[in-house]
């Protein structure tokens, strides 16, 4: 009688699991949450090899010494430093305070500031906002903290041990060496964040959380060049080619950096097909208050030419975004001062907020770009002569747009001119709440659709005060 030998029953996972094509493993791998995706590797070598270039996509990065060893880390690992394409930086610090009474004096505890919510939508009803407004008033009758003094005194004590370590790193030219050491082994590295805002419901739990032993939010240095200078420095030396690139809240003196430097930082720009600009005219280290030096930057601007060159210096651009933080008693920067005469051959979408301009340098723009561009947000502009009924029935027929956002402000100054584009939670009336929406979503319809302008209307689309 002969004998068969049976081999062992492969495991369902030798069986099936293994012998998976790669390009079906790496659809699992898209289509699985990130939190599994470490799980996953542990599966076997063969999981762990597809699923290892799925681990880490993005690098998240705030202005602390142990973040940046994170990014030098990931950056020396063979393979995960091949899969990184963006980096987002938040380059918030901590406030300095000279005692402890006056950092304990500004200590707010997170279920205070937690306890406000979300503001009632432009439709709640009279009863919802006033009911709001009981509650804003009630948190802040609160005590902003009920920590024990053992409590205080170890936070105050992680607090000056965070802001010296901000401070070395500021002596060492704000991380530049680490930069240009991690940014040379990324080599697929594509787009790049620096969302530098003193807005606290924009910014990133995990960056919030960095400094939360400190009982401290990070948010000091407002004008945020030295973190722009280090950031696009490191990029240029390692020769790195962006596509996308978001700037926020930068102070417009970055212009006034030598030319050496601004050329360096321009050549970043080259291969852009999306820029978002967002310049900063006040809340400078000393504690200024917003749009502060908007006279300044406007005549700064009048007589150099750094923005609009900054600006074209990225030729390939398909999405463009110029913003300033305010706009009174006049806007930081006129249209031909950001834009100039440049035209980009590809450029798709058009962002701006808080602008003046002459409506030849809109129509001017708009008859530049009408080929290809096909969504235009504006936000707060100023004619500085024409009217608005007038440059919008020139936009509706020079473009032909797929989406248009008008909001904030359409102001004119000659003649005077004031559209409130805005929902006004506060008003008592739900008509003058709800008026800027109607207003916006009706000019947003002329644009994509035609027919007739409905600023026309004053009755049904009334001016602010009028």
């Amino acid at each position: 009688m002969i004998l068969k030998h049976h081999s062992p029953a492969e495991s369902s996972s030798a069986c099936y699991i293994e012998r998976l094509p790669p390009e079906v493993a790496e659809l699992i791998c898209y289509s699985i949450d990130e939190k599994d995706v470490p799980n996953l590797r542990l599966v076997s070598k063969f999981w762990n090899n597809i699923a290892t270039r799925f681990l880490l996509g993005n690098v998240n990065l705030v202005f602390k010494p142990e973040s940046f060893q994170r990014l030098l880390d990931i950056s020396r690992h063979p393979l995960i430093s091949k899969h990184i394409t963006s980096l987002y930086y938040e380059p918030n610090t901590l406030d300095d305070y000279t005692t402890q009474y006056d950092w304990e004096s500004n200590i707010i505890n997170n279920s205070h500031t937690g306890a406000f919510g979300a503001l009632p939508g432009p439709d709640a009803s009279e009863r919802e906002l006033r009911a709001w407004r009981r509650n804003i008033t009630k948190i802040r009758e609160r005590p902003r903290h009920n920590y024990s003094r053992s409590y205080l005194e170890k936070a105050y004590k992680e607090y000056t041990r965070m802001y010296a370590e901000q401070e070395e790193l500021r002596r060492r030219d704000y991380g530049l060496q680490e930069f240009s050491d991690a940014m040379s082994r990324l080599p697929n590295l594509s787009e790049i964040c620096m969302n530098h805002g003193w807005a606290i419901y924009v910014r990133r739990k995990d960056a919030i959380n960095a400094f939360a032993a400190g009982l401290h939010y990070a948010g000091g240095d407002y004008c945020g060049i030295p973190f722009m200078s280090s950031l696009l420095l490191a990029v240029h030396e390692a020769g790195i080619k962006l596509s996308i690139l978001q700037l926020g809240s930068v102070d417009w003196k970055f212009l006034q950096q030598s030319d050496e430097v601004l050329e360096r930082m321009k050549s970043t720009l080259h291969y852009l097909t999306t820029l978002e600009l967002a310049i900063s005219t006040g809340m400078d280290e000393s504690g200024n208050d917003i749009g502060v030096e908007i006279p300044k930057c406007r005549r700064y601007l009048s007589k150099n030419a750094k923005l609009t060159e900054f600006l074209a210096a990225a030729p390939n651009l398909k999405n463009l975004t110029i913003s300033f933080d305010w706009y009174e008693p006049f806007c930081p920067a006129e249209l031909n001062q950001t834009v100039g005469s440049t035209t980009w051959p590809c450029l798709e979408s058009i962002a701006w907020e808080n602008i003046d301009a002459a409506p030849e340098n809109i129509n001017c723009f708009f008859e530049r770009h009408a080929s290809t561009l096909k969504h235009v947000t504006m936000r707060t502009m100023r004619l500085q002569e024409g009217t608005w009924i007038e440059t919008l029935q020139k936009m509706n027929k020079v473009l032909n747009l797929k989406s248009a956002c008008i909001r904030g402000d359409l102001l004119g100054e000659n003649p005077p001119q004031h559209w409130d584009l805005e929902p006004n939670l506060w008003a008592e009336h739900t008509d003058l709440r709800s008026q800027g929406n109607r207003t916006s979503k009706a000019i947003q319809d002329f644009l994509l659709q035609g027919g007739s302008c409905p600023l026309i209307d004053q009755d049904a689309h009334p001016q602010r005060g009028r």
